[in-house]
Parts: structure tokens; C-alpha cells; sequence
């Protein structure tokens, strides 16, 4: 048995002495991009810039969704209706919200982006916002939508960084800078990350749901993100998700893929499944020092889901395991060989 864990806080993230051009080719020469202390600081940003000019204060956002990333939409004083997501991880919109809503909240999920593009077009062509949250896509091709208005985002999930946030604005400049980065925050993350601290992560992350606004990234963590192999860490990511999809064919009784196949451009931020019993299953990885990642509870904010079965499953049943750019064929072997295992039993 491995004594290696799997998973887990990132360590700092290598760097390339030349910047890798990602944030210059995502915004254009038309719009403006500022590194946040996470992503909802970004959203912060995002909605300090749009919120002033917007009279109706409705978001339409996912069922299934991290509540710290609705949390900015709230403590801007906006109003939520819900999409649902079937168990594809498709977004199901409905065209009877268009007249009532100012902001369409976009996402891919893993890094598979499913979501209809007519339906986002056809809400920009009709004066909604499109806001797209890149935590999960960022690294994909088709993860950045072009009819979005703003983007933000965090890469935390990606790379060793202390901030890992950023705030995207596709069409002129943001009307209000970001703040100091609070140091507290920073310096924790800095414990997190230097160390691969589990205990301090979680101190941090605690503390930035009191605290999250409109504040900006350290400097470090924008060299970080400016000059990260992004090619390489592509690329691992589709070896090693590829190689996994390889491996567990043979999946038929506990687990299920819920992406079994790897579109072309695609670039996955964890190997995602469902489990017919996630607290067996947790217990056997987590005896084999692998972290399991359950994205997400179900948040204060998200309306009773008697009526969306789907929705209900996902939360109940999803398992995110890494197949992140640390691992190679040895370590993405051995998992496909717990997860058999697992699913034999």
C-alpha cells in the first residue's frame, strides 16, 4: 500500500522565467483583468463593477453550486433563481426567466462545459449580463465563453498559489480597483501552501467566508499565474485523465464516470464519479492516503430539492479524485486499481 497521499493542497507551483500570455489572450486589447485573493473576491470585483448600473438585481444561477461562490451575488443585495443540472452535468435554463433576470451565471463543470451556448447568446442579445465562474474550465479551450461580459475565477484547484483569484472584464475597464489583500488571509495561505498544511487551509478558507470583498491577489500569486507552464499542466492533466478512463472500462457495480469520454481541447480539474455509497467509499480511499473531494453540500442558500431528483443525486453521490500534473502513470495506475478494487467488492 502507497504511503504517498494523493491529493490535497497544492505545493508552490514552478514557474517559467517568460509569462505564458494566458490572461493577454482571454481579455484582448478591448477589456481589463485584475488578480483577486480568491475567486469570490473576484465575483466581489465583478459585481462592485456591474451591480452600481443594474436595476433589476436578479441572478439566474445552478442548483448545483458552491454557496461561497453565490455568496458575492448575496452580499451584493441580488435576488437568485435557480437552473437545474441533469446528471450529465447539463445546465436545463428555461426561456420563462429571461424577462426577470439581469445576470446569467455560467460554469463548466470538471472542465467540461455542457451548458447551452444558444441559451447564453440569446440572454446577451437581450441586455442580461453573462457572468462566467472559470474555476472548474479555465485550463479548457472551450472553458472561457465569448459571449461572457465578465469572468472570474480562482486556481487554486489548479496550482500552488496563496491567492489564485482573478476578474475579467471583456469590454473596457473596471470602474473600481480592488483592495490591499487582507494580510491575515495571506499569511495563512502562505502556511497552506508552503507547507501543504490541511489544518491551516481550512483555517483560511474559514476565515475568508467572514471576510471576502473586493481585495486583490499578493504579488507572488500573480507571478505564479502569469508565468505557470500552462501546456504542462494541460497536458498531464489529459494524460492522466485519459489513462484513468483507460484503466476503469472494466467499472460496473459502485462507481460510475460521469465524463467518459475526453473531448479534444478539454482539460479536466479532477476525475469525477458517482457512488452508490460515498461514505464507504471515502473510508476506503482515505485508507489510502487518497483525499476525496465532495463538491459540494448543499448550500443555505439552495431551495428544497424534492422537485429536482437530479440535483439531489448529484449532491448525494459525486466523488472528485486528482488526476492534477503531480501525478504520472505509476500513481494514476495505482488508483485505477483501488477504484476496480472498490468497485469489486
Amino acid at each position: 500500500m502507497s504511503q504517498l497521499k494523493m491529493g490535497g493542497v497544492f505545493p508552490p507551483e514552478e514557474t517559467r522565467a517568460e509569462e505564458n500570455g494566458f490572461f493577454e489572450e482571454i481579455c484582448g486589447p478591448e477589456g481589463e483583468v485584475i488578480f483577486a485573493m480568491s475567486g469570490r473576491c473576484g465575483t466581489c470585483c465583478v459585481l462592485d463593477d456591474f451591480a452600481p448600473t443594474d436595476p433589476v438585481k436578479t441572478a439566474y444561477v445552478p442548483l448545483y453550486i458552491c454557496e461561497t461562490a453565490v455568496a458575492p451575488f448575496l452580499k451584493a443585495g441580488y435576488e437568485l433563481l435557480f437552473y437545474d443540472v441533469d446528471r450529465n452535468l447539463k445546465p436545463v435554463f428555461s426561456e420563462e426567466v429571461i424577462s426577470k433576470i439581469s445576470i446569467l451565471f455560467i460554469c463548466g463543470y470538471y472542465g467540461f462545459s455542457r451548458y447551452d451556448r444558444e441559451f447564453v447568446r440569446m440572454c446577451r442579445d437581450r441586455g442580461i449580463m453573462i457572468y462566467q465562474d472559470v474555476t472548474f474550465s479555465a485550463f479548457s479551450e472551450d472553458g472561457l465563453d465569448p459571449s461572457a461580459d465578465y469572468i472570474a475565477g480562482s486556481f487554486r484547484k489548479w496550482v500552488g498559489a496563496y491567492s489564485g483569484g482573478f476578474a475579467l472584464k471583456r469590454r473596457g475597464s473596471f470602474s473600481k480597483m480592488p483592495s490591499a489583500p487582507d494580510e491575515k488571509h495571506i499569511l495563512l495561505r502562505k502556511k497552506t501552501v508552503d507547507n501543504c498544511d490541511d489544518e491551516a487551509f481550512w483555517e483560511a478558507e474559514l476565515y475568508l467566508r467572514r471576510i471576502f470583498d473586493h481585495y486583490a491577489s499578493d504579488d507572488m500569486s500573480e507571478y505564479i499565474l502569469r508565468h505557470m507552464d500552462m501546456q504542462k499542466i494541460r497536458e498531464k492533466r489529459r494524460e492522466n485523465y485519459s489513462l484513468l478512463l483507460r484503466e476503469l472500462v472494466p467499472l460496473k457495480n459502485h462507481l460510475k464516470v460521469i465524463f467518459p469520454e475526453l473531448d479534444p481541447g478539454v482539460v479536466p480539474s479532477h476525475f469525477s464519479m458517482y457512488c452508490d455509497d460515498r461514505k464507504s467509499f471515502c473510508r476506503f480511499m482515505e485508507e489510502r492516503r487518497v483525499v476525496v473531494k465532495q463538491f459540494w453540500p448543499v448550500g443555505p442558500q439552495v431551495p428544497d430539492l424534492t422537485t429536482h431528483p437530479d440535483v439531489r443525486y448529484i449532491y448525494d453521490h459525486i466523488v472528485s479524485l486528482p488526476c492534477d500534473q503531480r501525478y504520472g502513470e505509476p500513481e494514476m495506475k495505482q488508483l485505477a486499481a483501488w477504484l476496480l478494487e472498490y468497485d469489486r467488492g
